[in-house]
């Protein structure tokens, strides 16, 4: 029997890797997207989500319920990315950003949970963020949004497990963007330091794609999963140097013209 895999976000580069990877692996994806798109694999269903609907996300899932009988993993990619000084944007950008980041994994885990708990298990992927480890100067929205969506993984993590639901947040660094990236309002530190291009280079779709499935397989997955050597650095410096020091080489890097 195929496991069921319920997707959003369809539309992104990283979901179209992870169809791909997952329909290799033999797993029936269900991908959703607010906008209408065709996945390069027949196999693969497709239904229009917008996360922000409560009404939307209980009748996907139980549309797929009723098709499948089960839905086996859950893996929230749907999100967006807002840049620049924090206080320049007003309360909507703030709510809009927190509706959809936030609030729209919760109102899908919060659906799903009972057919999981009823049908003695399942897997629950959240892609948080760096930013969501490290709040960086004019990502302070965005940062706020994965920051708390981190939270609510991690402790739905130690509420699950019992009920073989395990949920874990995939935490990666900076990911490369086919045909470009965010348009940034300041310069990114990788291009104030040439070295960091090297030290800390970003990932590729390909390669978090391959995270999300090796997650999904393993028997015992972590609550939180880091992901790339720009997080895995960044981690590492806030945690062992002292406060003063990490202060100081923030404000430096963010200072440095």
């Amino acid at each position: 029997m195929k496991r069921v895999v319920l997707m959003t976000g369809a539309t992104s580069d990283l979901a179209k890797e992870v169809i791909s990877k997952l329909v290799v692996e033999g797993y029936k994806v269900y991908a959703t997207s607010k906008v209408k798109f065709t996945p390069e694999d027949k196999s693969v269903s497709v239904f229009s989500l917008d996360v922000r609907s409560w009404e939307n996300c209980k009748d996907v899932i139980e549309k797929i319920i009723k098709r499948e009988k089960r839905i086996d993993c859950l893996i929230n990619i749907a999100g967006y990315t807002i840049s620049g000084p924090s206080l320049s944007f007003n309360e909507d950008d703030f709510k809009n950003l927190l509706d959809i980041n936030l609030l729209g994994p919760f109102r899908l885990i919060k659906s799903i949970y009972p057919f999981m708990k009823q049908q003695g298990g399942g897997r629950i992927i959240n892609i948080t963020s760096l930013n969501g480890l490290v709040s960086l100067p004019n990502f302070g929205l965005y940062s706020s949004s994965k920051h708390a969506l981190e939270a609510l993984g991690n402790a739905l993590y130690y509420e699950l497990y019992k009920e073989k639901i395990f949920v874990t947040n995939l935490a990666p660094g900076a990911i490369e963007k086919k045909g470009g990236g965010l348009t940034f309002s300041h310069k990114p530190a990788r291009e104030k330091f040439f070295l960091l291009k090297f030290l800390m280079p970003m990932l590729s779709p390909e390669k978090v794609a391959d995270s999300i499935v090796n997650l999904l397989q393993n028997p015992n997955p972590p609550p939180t999963l880091v992901l790339g050597s720009d997080a895995k650095i960044l981690l590492a410096l806030k945690r062992f140097l002292p406060g003063f020091i990490w202060w100081y080489l923030m404000r430096y890097v963010w200072e440095k013209k």
